[in-house]
């Protein structure tokens, strides 16, 4: 009690003695009452009695007056996890009032030709391979791959007839219509991506992954194609609405900057490096 009568002392000396206002309204609304008997029925499964009831609204009570108080002492300020969260708040209230405009069908078209590359589908590819396994092998592993590479691709060999000359393997030997991206979960990054940038249909020169050493015969590659616009269009407009909570939470932190002059204390050291001298200043 005595430390709390001194940080009120000081907070009232600190303003002068004078409270600049010295009364102060707390409004409850239907809508926060309403809300906290809905989170009471939903915890303990019953309505409120008539004390609880009390409770509650004295509770929403005790908390605003609690909370305005402490704005006025300016405690919210000092709080670094506080003002993060009026920093969220307003992001918050940004996004919102961004979602409630819904993009006309041109303008959803034309946000989608900005950026087919991203709805593109990926190409796939059909591939079987041969498996020549280091840990039988040794220091044959790639002679054995190279040797039969050229056997087969001379001989211009049916894959199926062509697997004896591997080794066996856990994974399996042929895969329909794999992206590069369920290539690279089945053999590695380096694999997949280097499958898809040179392979041509039939046999291809060995490649590493980190099973082994592969001789892969490609059935089929296919390229990317453009899906069909009923399929993508909940997905663009989707991230439409993502790009405008962002760019309505820009212009909002934007607008609000003009109304105040920024300082930024740093020691005489400043930042470690050095700053492009074209990146522009500020304040």
């Amino acid at each position: 009690m005595v430390l709390g009568l001194l940080l009120f002392g000081v907070v009232w000396l600190s303003r002068g003695g004078v409270d600049p206002s010295p009364v102060r309204s707390v409004r409850i609304t239907a809508e926060e009452i309403d809300a906290q008997r809905a989170f009471f029925e939903a915890q303990w499964r019953r309505a409120p009695t008539q004390g609880e009831f009390e409770g509650l609204v004295d509770q929403l009570v005790r908390e605003k007056v609690m909370a305005r108080e402490a704005v006025v002492m300016g405690l919210d300020t000092e709080d670094p996890v506080i003002r993060r969260r009026l920093a969220e708040k307003i992001v918050t209230l940004a996004e919102s009032q961004a979602a409630l405009r819904q993009p006309t069908p041109e303008e959803l078209r034309a946000y989608y030709a900005e950026n087919l590359e991203d709805y593109l589908l990926p190409p796939r590819m059909t591939f079987t391979h041969l498996f020549f396994n280091p840990d039988l092998r040794g220091g044959e592993t790639w002679p054995d791959a190279r040797a039969a590479y050229g056997e087969v691709e001379r001989g211009e060999t049916d894959p199926a007839e062509a697997t004896g000359m591997g080794d066996r393997s856990r994974l399996q030997s042929h895969f329909a219509s794999y992206s590069q991206a369920e290539v690279r979960r089945a053999f590695g990054g380096p694999f997949a991506d280097s499958l898809f940038a040179a392979a041509e249909p039939g046999w291809n020169r060995p490649l590493a992954s980190g099973y082994g050493v592969h001789v892969v015969y490609v059935y089929d590659l296919s390229e990317a194609e453009e899906p069909t616009w009923e399929d993508v269009e909940p997905t663009v407009a989707a991230r439409w609405g993502e790009e405008q909570g962002v760019l309505a939470v820009d212009a909002m932190y934007r607008t609000l900057l003009d109304n105040y002059d920024v300082v930024v204390e740093l020691d005489e050291g400043g930042v470690e490096g050095d700053r492009d001298e074209e990146d522009g200043g500020g304040s």
